[in-house]
């Protein structure tokens, strides 16, 4: 992966510290501004428990997508699992996570271990999180 290229004029941190607190406002203005006027759009949409409404004018096709959002107690269903029929089964998926406490203890108490399961894990960067703050002038 290439690193990306820098400005030939370099700014001072304070000044990119301010360029970035400027954006991040008008980022969040904007969003707020987004979201005001979803909720009038969902005014000319009639809701539907799942699946999408359209309305379309002479310049213009609305579409709201309505769902239902649902979560599996895991504990609760694994107590019952081998009393499920296998129709019940195959209603869930399964998906492992890391318990990442746990997988550096593994990594540092008993490696050849950690090599075994490393095999299953795929590990890629996450996006740096940039904060800035302001200090106050004293």
């Amino acid at each position: 992966m290439n690193a990306p290229a820098r400005k030939t004029e370099i700014q001072t941190l304070d000044q990119l510290a301010r360029d970035w607190l400027a954006a991040k406002q008008a980022e969040d203005d904007a969003r707020c501004r987004r979201v005001e006027i979803e909720a009038d759009l969902l005014l000319h949409s009639q809701p539907v428990a799942e699946g999408t409404d359209r309305v379309d004018t002479a310049a213009t096709r609305l579409a709201v997508t309505y769902g239902v959002r649902r979560k599996v107690d895991s504990d609760a269903l694994s107590d019952v699992w081998g009393a499920l029929s296998d129709i019940g089964r195959k209603c869930f998926r399964w998906s492992a996570d890391v318990d990442l406490k746990q997988l550096r203890a593994v990594q540092t108490v008993t490696p050849e271990l950690y090599a075994q399961l490393a095999q299953f894990i795929t590990a890629t960067p996450a996006k740096p999180a940039v904060k800035v703050e302001l200090k106050e002038k004293a």
